[in-house]
């Protein structure tokens, strides 16, 4: 089958691209990184660097590999007392920062006894991110590195973006590394946001002011569903849809995944900021990054049929993809009716046929037929 003219718009006019992928694409539910789904991430974003096109990664990640990292430590520094009153080995306590089964340890003069449970738990993840980094990093490097791609580090905060000069530096920054064929893989700085309140949720609204500021083109949310739907696509009778204008009507929006921060609210609302009248980002699209080539059924040079259209396009309003994809839905809603009006007429020609043969039987075939039908009920 054809491709829809507005995913071929993207295909042929991207020319930079944000590509965020979250915890629930970078880890398995366990925690451990996803070798499988990270490395045709880095496959294909190589492939796109190859054909000159320029990507930037926003990546989640961090939390998770530094807690695992840290509960390795805590269990290296207990002592044998300790074992034994913590009364059974278990994941490293986010209350007590860095300590088992509700024990505190002394901090550096750092009191956090007063600290409530959710101040708690920030500085938890906070330390998990900046343990965590380092490993996520040395990843990255090394899988890039398998196909001779160079990668780079930045950690932001959303006073990074809102501190003029500040966001003059970044814009350099980011631009002398893609201009040299360096791509950069951003994440939010935990270490220090974590308690600065309006944090990204999710890296979802980091990933739509990094299109905004950095003139990117398109920009592609790897999320763990196939698109957004009109309910929460568990329910049966789940619709995804292919195109999400701003007048679309409300969607119902089920749980968050258990490994990230944001949901599908977060991401319907970072790709509608993405696209608002003005940016350069012209589109936008939601798909599930667990498709091991969906980067390249969104992005390739040349459409393949086997890939499908994935997932959901948000469009800049004003656009001459938006006018494409109106277009699209328009003809899409046409054709669906016309299928059910020949469906209709199907069924009416069939309920008809059925009765003149009914009628061409006598009074005791039809009888008997009336009568075997009135047993089986």
């Amino acid at each position: 089958s054809s491709e829809p003219l507005s995913r071929e718009y993207i295909r042929q006019s991207t020319r930079r691209v944000v590509i965020k992928a979250g915890t629930s694409i970078i880890a398995n539910p366990d925690g451990h990184v996803s070798l499988t789904r990270l490395g045709a991430i880095i496959e294909q974003i190589s492939s796109l660097t190859a054909r000159g096109v320029q990507v930037i990664l926003v990546s989640s990640g961090a939390v998770g590999m530094g807690r695992k990292l840290m509960h390795r430590q805590e269990m290296m520094h207990l002592s044998f007392m300790d074992l034994r009153r913590s009364g059974r080995d278990e994941n490293i306590s986010e209350k007590s920062g860095m300590g088992m089964g509700g024990m505190t340890r002394s901090t550096s003069g750092i009191d956090l006894s007063s600290a409530t449970d959710a101040e708690l738990k920030k500085t938890f993840d906070s330390a998990c991110s900046a343990a965590g980094q380092l490993d996520l990093m040395s990843l990255y490097s090394n899988l890039f590195g398998q196909y001779d791609v160079s990668a780079s580090q930045i950690l932001l905060t959303q006073n990074d973006f809102h501190n003029e000069n500040s966001l003059r530096n970044l814009q350099y920054t980011v631009e002398r590394l893609l201009d040299l064929g360096i791509i950069p893989i951003i994440n939010e700085n935990d270490a220090v946001s974590a308690t600065m309140g309006g944090i990204f949720s999710d890296n979802d609204g980091l990933a739509s002011l990094c299109a905004r500021y950095f003139s990117a083109d398109f920009l592609l949310l790897l999320t763990d569903v196939r698109g957004v739907y009109d309910k929460p696509p568990t329910e049966a009778g789940a619709k995804k849809f292919s195109f999400y204008s701003n007048d679309h009507p409300s969607v119902e929006i089920g749980n968050k995944s258990s490994q990230g921060r944001g949901g599908m609210g977060a991401k319907i609302e970072a790709a509608q900021d993405a696209v608002a009248p003005g940016a350069s980002c012209f589109g936008c699209i939601v798909a599930c990054g667990a498709n091991l080539n969906i980067i390249r059924s969104v992005l390739d040079a040349e459409y393949d049929p086997k890939f499908g259209v994935a997932g959901t396009l948000f469009a800049q309003p004003g656009s001459d993809i938006e006018a494409l994809a109106v277009a699209e839905q328009a003809n899409e809603a046409s054709t669906s009716t016309e299928e059910m009006s020949n469906s209709a007429r199907l069924m009416a020609t069939a309920a008809r046929t059925e009765a003149r043969k009914l009628q061409s039987l006598s009074v005791e075939e039809r009888r008997k037929i009336l009568n075997a039908v009135a047993d089986a009920v």
